[in-house]
């Protein structure tokens, strides 16, 4: 909420070690993301515990890490993470899920990556970087609302 109407987010859930790979990818392009108008929020799926020093500091993780309350927000964004006529991914089981949702400046999400999908993806940044720049060329209608209904 605190980035709302300032910059479009992207959340990064993933799981390691499998996720280290891209992890290392958006830290390099960190920068430019964050020229592009897009910060990096990565939720670790699972065990969070010691997380930040799993990661490693080589390269540096420049982009914030979530540490609290992780268990709730991996559950919640993990639903969203089927592909098409898949059951719910596990979050127990390890290298289980990787997943990318790109947010809206409104908080609404806009799209989704999921790692080892089919077809062309994210994998390639100067694709996220195409997604986030036709996302930043759409006109807003109006504000959104300051509490979430339905």
């Amino acid at each position: 909420k605190d980035l709302r109407q300032r910059t479009m987010v992207l959340v990064v859930l993933f799981t390691l070690p499998g996720s280290r790979p891209r992890l290392v990818q958006l830290a390099e392009a960190y920068e430019t993301l964050l020229t592009l108008g897009t910060e990096v929020v990565a939720v670790p799926v699972g065990e969070s515990r010691h997380v930040l020093r799993r990661l490693g500091d080589h390269p540096p993780i420049m982009y914030p890490v979530v540490t609290d309350g992780t268990g709730d927000i991996a559950l919640t964004y993990a639903l969203l993470a089927r592909g098409p006529g898949s059951a719910a991914p596990s979050l127990r089981a390890p290298d289980a899920l990787h997943a990318e949702f790109l947010l809206d400046r409104q908080g609404y999400i806009r799209a989704r990556w999921l790692a080892g999908a089919a077809g062309p993806g994210w994998e390639a940044l100067p694709t996220l970087q195409a997604q986030i720049q036709t996302l930043d060329r759409e006109i807003v209608a109006e504000a959104p609302p300051d509490v979430h209904v339905h």
